[in-house]
């Protein structure tokens, strides 16, 4: 094969960038890279998208959900002993006489 024939075996490095930007990294691609990646002439227009990070409950929020569930934890479990007559409910122990 004459020398002048060899064709081209370097990267096309608008294209390499492009897909390093779209696999490796959270940027988004401008519409120059679209077109390289897609290989053919796309007008695409740039669109701004803003993401908003969600907010982590604070410290307070989280000792009110801890509280609460404890609270109705208890009350579903003496609720329970109280219609099966056990534990402190139970007509021996007479702790709490039932009526």
């Amino acid at each position: 094969m004459p020398p002048d024939t060899i064709p081209n075996l370097t990267p096309d490095t608008s294209r390499m960038s492009g897909l390093n930007k779209m696999f490796r990294t959270d940027k988004s691609l401008h519409p120059k890279e679209v077109s390289a990646l897609l290989g053919i002439d796309v007008e695409v227009s740039e669109v701004r998208i803003e993401t908003h990070r969600k907010r982590n409950p604070s410290v307070l929020q989280n000792v009110i959900v801890i509280i609460l569930a404890v609270l109705l934890g208890t009350g579903g479990l003496l609720y329970a002993m109280y219609e099966a007559q056990a534990g402190i409910f139970h007509p021996t122990v007479a702790f709490f006489p039932l009526p």
